[in-house]
Order: C-alpha cells, then structure tokens, then sequence
C-alpha cells in the first residue's frame, strides 16, 4: 500500500489555528475536553481583537464541579449558590466545589434540575479570570430585579445563558396592583 493515499492531513500549525492571548497556547474554535471526567466539546469565539482569550486546553483547566451534584460548571454557563442550613456539618462537599462567600457559607452550585430549583436561582454565570482561573461572574437574581424595580413587575428572560439579557432584562411593569384579600 501506497504511503501517498490521496487523503491530505492539515499541518499542526493549521489545525491549531489560533493563538490564545492571554495562554499563549495554540488552539482551534471548537474541540473536545476531558474534565473531571466528562468528554465535551468545547466551542470559543474570537470576540474584538479577533483572538480567543484562552485555548480549549487552559478553559477545561478553569471548570469546577458543581457543589451540590458534582458534574462539570463549564466558563460560561450559569450557576446558582448553595447556603447550607445552619447546622451543615452533613453536608458532603466535592473536593472540586467553589466556596463563593465563607460567612454565610455559599457554594457554586449548576443550573441543573436538583441543584436549582428554578431558572430564576440563577446568581452569576462562571467566567474565566485573567489570573487563568475562573471566578464567579455576579448578576442580579430576578428576585433581586424585581425588588429593585420598586413597583409590581414580571420580569422576561428569553436566554438563561445570556449574560447580557441577564445585565439588562426586560421588566414588564404590571398595570395595576394586585391585592390579596
């Protein structure tokens, strides 16, 4: 068989095409990732200066485990925070959990069923740092948009993931009080 089979193989400089800024790693838009486990693919953009800020590699590095389920809190995706009762010494934290605040305890916990128990526990999305560790990114809750609105509002949210819908939501004021008797 013939070394040569017609399959052309791209050169490592071309398959790893860009260059991460902060890393200085070479590294493509889109890969997969092995973290704690879990095989995933990872996808980057290039953002304004037209070059990831980290490779694939280095954004795997900078995952934690969820708290409360111990699966994979990827850069980017939203996170709610856990504070136990008080009297948590049965509470079993993974050895990979994210203590957000010590006084009162809080934990980075995922968005996911059993550890959220709505999209509207959503506290903070988990972003990558410029030290090359992530870091816990804080938006205001929808309890905390509401209350701070100062009169009866709904409160839209089109994109759980968007970290600019949650920056500015859209917030329905209500027409008229609603009065429970």
């Amino acid at each position: 068989m013939s070394s040569n089979s017609g399959i052309s193989c791209p050169q490592r400089s071309e398959y790893y095409r860009y260059k991460a800024r902060m890393c200085g790693h070479r590294t493509r838009l889109s890969d997969f990732v092995d973290v704690f486990g879990e095989h995933t693919k990872v996808q980057i953009s290039l953002g304004d200066a037209k070059q990831p800020q980290y490779c694939i590699r280095c954004l795997g590095k900078m995952s934690i485990q969820c708290g409360w389920c111990e699966k994979t809190i990827h850069i980017g995706d939203p996170v709610t925070l856990y504070t136990p009762a008080e009297d948590f010494s049965g509470v079993r934290l993974s050895k990979h959990a994210h203590i957000y605040e010590t006084l009162p305890l809080q934990i980075v916990n995922c968005m996911r069923r059993g550890c959220a128990m709505s999209d509207g526990d959503r506290l903070g999305f988990w972003q990558a740092g410029d030290s090359g560790e992530g870091y816990l990114m804080r938006v205001p809750s929808i309890l905390e948009v509401m209350t701070n609105f100062g009169k009866p509002a709904i409160v839209l949210i089109h994109n759980m993931r968007s970290i600019e819908e949650a920056l500015n939501p859209a917030i329905v004021p209500i027409a008229q009080e609603l009065t429970l008797n």
